[in-house]
């Protein structure tokens, strides 16, 4: 009984797409030895510029990717960095994002993105997952992190920055700014407007005897601005400006004053 011997297969061409592109075959293609073309693509600015262009027409022309998981091995980092954010509908974060990345890659690197919902049990889980595939560093955004993040991302001895908020104690690097002096800024500035804004309607009212709708404050209230005040507050026209006056100086903390119990046009 004969025997078929086994067929043999042809080899296959890593042009015919079922064999990767090496280094070396770049560096043939270019001329070269693989450590320059290696030098070329991680540190451009090591090789001449006559170098990089005839490197970068092998690559093109062999459709050469780098393998990045070689490099991670060598160096025992990617060249990937993590970036979490709560939210990528929020178009806050989305602007954010946007300059991470201009930034990164200009660098030499790529961001991975993550997004927690504004959980943070799953902030932990992103983290965890992430600093698995050994990246160069990591941004996430807020202070806020449950301890086992904390200790995940101070563990693993990369550099750490946390984003979009400030404040006193942060894991290694914080960028960001202080949404309680934030909230200061703009209740001062709510207050010093509104305080114009009712000196104007008072002067109004002094100058021409009445007020615009929109800006006339309601009589209870100013009725018992009035009575904090401690004002005595006469009927008629003058007993109105009166009521304006003391709820105005009781608001903004003025107190009483001569304004008080004057007349339109006096």
């Amino acid at each position: 009984m004969k025997r078929r011997s086994p067929a043999v297969r042809p080899k296959q061409s890593r042009r015919a797409g079922h064999g990767a592109v090496t280094l070396s075959d770049v560096a043939t293609a270019a001329g070269v030895a693989p450590i320059t073309v290696s030098r070329a693509l991680n540190a451009p600015d090591t090789v001449s510029e006559a170098l990089r262009e005839r490197i970068g027409a092998a690559v093109a022309a062999l459709g050469y990717v780098p393998n990045r998981m070689a490099g991670a091995l060598a160096s025992a980092r990617t060249r990937v960095v993590p970036v979490i954010v709560p939210s990528l509908s929020n178009v806050v974060f989305v602007e954010v994002i946007a300059g991470i990345q201009e930034t990164v890659e200009a660098a030499g690197y790529q961001i991975l993105l993550g997004s927690t919902d504004y959980d943070l049990a799953r902030e932990a889980a992103l983290v965890a997952t992430l600093l698995g595939w050994a990246p160069p560093g990591v941004l996430l955004a807020g202070l806020r992190h449950l301890p086992r993040t904390v200790e995940l991302l101070r563990t693993a001895a990369v550099p750490v920055v946390e984003f979009m908020e400030y404040g006193p104690r942060c894991i290694d690097m914080n960028v960001g700014l202080s949404h309680v002096r934030a909230g200061a800024a703009m209740a001062a500035h709510l207050l010093e407007q509104t305080l114009s804004s009712a000196q104007m309607a008072l002067a109004q009212y002094y100058e021409h005897g009445a007020m615009p709708v929109a800006l006339r404050p309601d009589p209870v209230e100013a009725g018992l601005g009035a009575m904090k005040a401690g004002v005595a507050v006469p009927r008629g026209r003058g007993g109105d400006v009166a009521v304006l006056d003391a709820a105005i100086r009781a608001d903004s903390g003025l107190g009483s004053g001569g304004g008080a119990g004057r007349s339109p046009g006096a």
